[in-house]
């Protein structure tokens, strides 16, 4: 089972995969499954972007401060512990709090902003996007293969490029993904853990026959 919110089921006598290989993905939290992004509330950021850590390279917190830099008549919520901003100048229209927080306060800060802004290098807290697509709020990430693994096909989520910055414009992304942005029924219970335990019972059943 990877961070990007996918899991591989294969039973261990499988010598070649090929056509004998099973894909699911993580199962999101309860709250983001049962509650809805309120698109009508008044939003005090037009970006969130939310970190376990803002030091590691992968969580890209250099990208998202150069965006806002890049684009002064947005504003920025960076949510995330770390020390990055001891060594680096934070743009003006980025609003950091050096904290983290519980589902209950997230769905709050969720319901603050337009559209989460979550870069990446490798998969870092994918299933933390995958929540934020359940919840039905536009999610804009990075253009690299896992991202597309889990992201593809699916409403309200659009894709940057992590070295080309000048290649796109934030604003315009958002106002294209927002038109279809909804809940996503591909991270729920039924379409994640109901579903290994039925790839699990399957094997259990071919093995034994």
């Amino acid at each position: 089972m990877d961070e990007g919110g996918v899991s591989l089921l294969v039973h261990p006598s499988i010598k070649c995969l090929e056509g004998r290989n099973f894909v699911t993905y993580n199962c999101v939290g309860s709250m983001f499954e049962k509650g809805e992004y309120d698109v009508s509330s008044q939003k005090q950021y037009d970006f969130v972007t939310i970190r376990a850590n803002l030091d590691g390279s992968k969580y890209c917190v250099d990208i998202v401060n150069e965006l806002a830099k890049r684009n002064p008549d947005l504003s920025f919520l960076l949510i995330g512990k770390g020390e990055f901003f001891k060594y680096y100048e934070k743009a003006d229209n980025l609003t950091w709090l050096d904290c983290r927080l519980n589902h209950e306060e997230m769905i709050a800060i969720l319901n603050s902003a337009k559209c989460a802004l979550m870069p990446t290098r490798t998969d870092a807290q994918g299933v933390m996007m995958c929540e934020m697509v359940a919840f039905g709020m536009p999610l804009i990430t990075s253009d690299i293969p896992v991202c597309h693994e889990v992201f593809d096909n699916v409403d309200g989520v659009g894709f940057i490029s992590n070295e080309e910055l000048d290649s796109f414009c934030l604003k315009d992304i958002y106002e294209n993904i927002k038109k279809s942005a909804g809940k996503s029924d591909r991270y729920f219970m039924k379409n994640t853990g109901e579903h290994e335990v039925i790839i699990l019972s399957n094997l259990c059943i071919n093995v034994n026959k």
